[in-house]
């Protein structure tokens, strides 16, 4: 596949305004940026001290993008000659299937001559190019440092490269939307609306990719969009491979005011004995059904299921309130303040900015679902705004 620069860094610049505190994987290292380019000199010149000129979809990359930058794994790493345990690039590559330690080689051959190292995998693994030999344009993983092996993983850079971006964009996109999705009211972000336009041209057919579509569509507020798609996607999700899909779209009804439906959806569930819900999955359902009544039996199994996070302790509490019990519903609350962390380089904060913030969020779900949070803005208002210390409480551990 030939490569593509200019659809390369459209992809690398909407992923760098979904994740602009570089927290996907690898990100926190190239920080979607690229490095200076090389000029075509440059890279004849190398090709030269090689013995081969480097693959077409890798110059591009060079020339028109940065000598290394945002890329798999750990991001492309600058062009040099790679010639650690004895290697070279300019000797052909031996290998012409996967290969592990111990394994024959040719006669004074290393598994890693003919490759020019493109990127850090981690622990020690690495990602290579081929450009001398046969396999010349092929990119392979080594993972020999861990007793795996040495294989092929794309037939050329460019499939290669967008191949991961265009996975990576997808997850985003609807990591980002489902996390809206199941804990409404939410806010809309201007660059994830642009990313789910241009991630729908990389869906399929399958049942899944109808719902991410619907997804996506429900996000930028096209209703019958969703309606349509969500219609197409239901009848052949398979529930008992994805339990979570339940969840995803029960989010889907209750966005589109289908409240039966979602309890439609997610009522299978409900009644299994093994209920195998994420945490946030199983609030969701608790969630959809607290927007027309009392959803205690929801929540006592997902907490079954799990321990509750912070969040999920303010989903609680709102069933509570939405049943008309107040002092429970209180009660949730000042646990969950009590209980607010956050844990940042293996340092749990504490602080009365957090303890608001529970009050807060309970306010602003009441307001989705038509109940008067005007007392939780007021206790919200009399928590100080100083902090109320540092430290690790008993039930926590730091690493």
């Amino acid at each position: 596949m030939a490569f593509d620069a200019s659809t390369f860094r459209a992809r690398i610049d909407l992923l760098g305004a979904l994740d602009p505190n570089s927290q996907i994987f690898g990100a926190m290292r190239h920080r979607w940026r690229f490095s200076p380019a090389l000029g075509s000199g440059e890279v004849l010149r190398f090709g030269g001290l090689i013995g081969s000129e480097l693959p077409a979809d890798y110059r591009s990359y060079l020339v028109e993008l940065g000598n290394g930058g945002a890329g798999p794994y750990y991001g492309i790493e600058p062009l040099e000659i790679w010639e650690q345990g004895g290697s070279h690039p300019s000797r052909p590559f031996p290998l012409t299937s996967a290969y592990k330690n111990g394994d024959a080689l040719p006669e004074g051959a290393h598994p890693h001559d003919g490759c020019i190292r493109l990127s850090e995998i981690g622990c020690g693994y690495q990602a290579f190019l081929v450009v001398r030999g046969d396999r010349a344009g092929e990119v392979w993983d080594d993972y020999l440092a861990g007793d795996g092996d040495f294989a092929k993983v794309a037939d050329d850079f460019g499939s290669w490269m967008h191949r991961w971006a265009d996975q990576t964009l997808r997850q985003t996109v609807f990591e980002a939307i489902d996390a809206a999705l199941l804990d409404p009211p939410w806010k809309e972000s201007p660059a994830l609306i642009d990313a789910s336009a241009a991630v729908d041209e990389l869906l399929d057919e399958s049942a899944g990719a109808w719902l991410e579509q619907a997804m996506a569509a429900a996000y930028r507020g096209d209703r019958e969009q969703a309606r349509a798609a969500t219609e197409r996607a239901e009848p052949d999700l398979d529930f008992t491979k994805w339990i979570r899909g339940r969840a995803t779209l029960a989010g889907l009804w209750v966005a589109l005011g289908e409240l039966g439906r979602a309890r439609e959806v997610v009522a299978p569930a409900l009644s299994e004995a093994r209920l195998d819900f994420q945490t946030r999955a199983a609030c969701t359902v608790a969630m959809a059904l607290a927007t027309e009544g009392d959803a205690t039996e929801a929540w006592v199994k997902a907490r079954e299921a799990r321990p509750f996070e912070l969040s999920n302790r303010v989903r609680l509490a709102l069933s509570h309130e939405r049943a008309g019990r107040s002092k429970e519903a209180d009660s949730v609350l000042a646990e969950a303040a009590r209980e607010v962390r956050l844990f940042d380089g293996g340092t749990t904060r504490e602080g009365n900015s957090l303890k608001r913030a529970v009050y807060e969020r309970m306010a602003a779900l009441c307001a989705h679902v038509g109940l008067d949070g005007a007392r939780f803005i007021a206790i919200a208002t009399e928590v100080p705004k100083g902090p109320s210390g540092w430290g690790n409480p008993g039930n926590t551990k730091s690493w």
